[in-house]
């Protein structure tokens, strides 16, 4: 396969995911304390979550696959970055939708009134819920990595990092910051840097820039 095809899957997989993943995010709803209007609220939260699975799945193709283009040159950062959004995403916002449109909906039908207390323990005194706090601070590390490679290694254009930047400040206040309506924000800026790299990516196939796949950057990406 060639490198520009290459270039395109995995360009096309961050963009298709991360809109995917970014819209989930948008109507993303909390979950009813009141046990009547479970059965609504698991219509409406099934697909949402089938539709983040989804884009979380192509983000994570399309990750993997901008790295294999650059993991040449892109060095222990590039691999730290990697292996830190790569887990960050599985373990933070796929591993949970799973439950979401299959165990809770079937739950919400059968034993309405004990779905409340099951969801409050299972997102705060399981296994699951270290992973997702595990997946989150992952996240964090893995998004100021990327942002430090792309300007360090320059094989992107440098304007990349700028939303990476931004999916920082985002999950910093998140995690330390007073409880507001921000945690599906980080998310939203996170896929939407899965989006604006996809774009990148594409625009490295193009035969001016697809030197710089090879470790010499070429003279467009260089000046970037």
């Amino acid at each position: 396969m060639s490198i520009p095809t290459r270039c395109w899957l995995a360009g096309l997989a961050l963009i298709v995911g991360g809109v995917l993943a970014a819209i989930s995010h948008t109507y993303h709803l909390e979950p009813p304390s009141d046990p009547a209007q479970l059965a609504q609220y698991a219509r409406v939260s099934q697909p949402i979550h089938l539709l983040l699975f989804a884009g979380g799945i192509l983000v994570l193709l399309g990750w993997s696959g901008q790295y294999g283009l650059h993991c040449s040159h892109s060095g222990f950062t590039g691999l730290f970055a990697f292996l830190c959004i790569f887990l960050g995403i599985l373990f933070g916002d796929v591993l949970h939708c799973i439950l979401e449109f299959s165990v809770f909906p079937v739950l919400s039908s059968s034993v309405p009134y004990a779905v409340p207390a099951l969801a409050s323990a299972t997102y705060e005194a399981t296994p699951l819920a270290a992973l997702l706090k595990t997946g989150q601070l992952m996240i964090l590390a893995g998004v100021s990595a990327t942002a430090y490679s792309i300007l360090r290694v320059r094989t992107l254009p440098r304007w990349t990092a700028v939303p990476f930047g931004i999916t920082v400040a985002f999950l910093g206040w998140d995690m330390v910051g007073p409880p507001v309506a921000i945690g599906s924000a980080s998310f939203i800026a996170l896929y939407c840097s899965m989006v604006i790299l996809g774009l990148a990516v594409i625009r490295t196939a193009r035969p001016s820039a697809s030197p710089s796949i090879n470790g010499k950057p070429g003279a467009e990406t260089s000046t970037s």
